[in-house]
């Protein structure tokens, strides 16, 4: 299935027209999720229904701990979206560790949109915020 990638907010486009992966298909290849690498091709995105990050503790849960989650390669978003002004969220050696809330918003109307991580010790990928965004099936 094709898709796009929508903000809640304004309606604007936040992605690349897309093919539609789900980790629970047993034809479907798995991502991979290695260090310093996209851990989707690009043009697709994967919904993941493990999340990326679980927190030790129940009482505290890691703001990537929701399911399903949206996975896509940061390219496929790079240009829709910006960083946003909190220089705490945007942290990381090399890129962004994405560990410190959301970090990409919305470049029409402000709203974050989702985390992307982009450092050396992280996997590639940019995971998009549920509430504030919408997958919209494209005509192709």
């Amino acid at each position: 299935m094709k898709i796009s990638l929508f903000c809640r907010t304004c309606g604007a486009v936040l992605s690349r027209e897309l093919d539609l992966r789900s980790t629970r298909d047993p034809t479907v290849q798995q991502p991979m999720l290695a260090d310093g690498q996209p851990v989707t091709p690009r043009g697709t995105a994967y919904k993941s229904h493990e999340p990326l990050v679980v927190s030790p503790d129940p009482a505290q849960p890691h703001q990537l701990s929701f399911v399903p989650q949206l996975w896509f390669n940061p390219d496929d978003v790079d240009v829709f979206g910006e960083l946003v002004d909190d220089a705490c969220r945007v942290g990381g050696c090399c890129g962004l560790s994405g560990h410190d809330g959301p970090n990409i918003r919305c470049k029409s109307c402000k709203s974050e949109i989702g985390t992307k991580m982009s450092d050396c010790w992280t996997p590639y990928l940019f995971i998009a915020d549920p509430e504030r965004t919408e997958l919209r099936k494209t005509e192709s």
